[in-house]
């Protein structure tokens, strides 16, 4: 059975009455490259929780999508942007199905350096909520690819763009440039992946400016409490409500 063919049987079973109720302990883009001027973070320890399923080798799954789901580091969360995306989900099975199609050529090179490099899982899902999987996608900001790099950032990470070839829609390297920007980010951001991630979307120095504005007026730092735009406060909770699906694979 192909590998979109698995995923759809997976969403049919949620959609049968499968989801579980889960405790909430969630927390946490033309990118600027501001490598120096940090603004302070809070540093929170419960957005990433290590899997205790220990029963199965991931590496040896061979549905990538379960592979994923057997992974899975950040907490579940039931924050009503996160379900209202979840429930979103569900009611567009072809939209997943879409999905499952075009990630099936690029989602196990993704996962393999994902997995490579020590990051969580959910990062192999992003290409969903920046470009549904689609190589050849482009904004209105210039972003290319599955990734949705922009200039700046592509040329800053050794990707070459000219008037013929725009390495941002080559898989490998795009995957490497967007990881190693995220690597940067969470370390950026003391270690707040919600944080990181939010930041690829909408810039660094967007992120750290609504952080230290929360810090002043003695307000939480963590993502939900932000003051963001709009995008990017959907952007985190898509990426969660992917992961609650996958979460129900296990």
């Amino acid at each position: 059975m192909s590998v979109h063919h698995l995923f759809i049987l997976f969403v049919a079973l949620i959609l049968t009455g499968c989801a579980k109720t889960v405790p909430d302990t969630s927390h946490t883009a033309e990118p600027q490259l501001n490598h120096t001027a940090h603004a302070k973070v809070n540093k929170t320890s419960n957005e990433a929780i290590p899997s205790k399923d220990k029963i199965l080798d991931p590496t040896k799954v061979d549905d990538v999508w379960q592979r994923i789901a057997l992974q899975l580091r950040f907490a579940p969360s039931q924050h009503p942007s996160v379900q209202k995306r979840v429930a979103w989900y569900l009611q567009h099975p072809n939209y997943m199905d879409e999905i499952s199609k075009r990630a099936g050529p690029f989602l196990h090179y993704i996962v393999n350096e994902v997995e490579r490099r020590g990051l969580p899982i959910e990062l192999a899902l992003m290409p969903l909520i920046e470009s549904d999987f689609d190589t050849s996608a482009y904004s209105h900001k210039n972003a290319s690819g599955l990734w949705q790099l922009t200039p700046l950032i592509a040329k800053h990470y050794g990707i070459k763009i000219g008037p013929w070839y725009d390495g941002r829609q080559d898989v490998i390297d795009a995957t490497n440039a967007a990881l190693d920007f995220l690597s940067y980010l969470h370390k950026r951001f003391d270690d707040n992946w919600y944080h990181a991630i939010a930041a690829y979307n909408i810039g660094e120095g967007r992120i750290a400016r609504a952080i230290s504005n929360n810090i002043k007026h003695g307000k939480s730092s963590d993502f939900f409490h932000l003051k963001l735009p709009k995008q990017t406060r959907h952007y985190v909770p898509k990426l969660l409500a992917a992961a609650t699906l996958l979460r129900q694979k296990k």
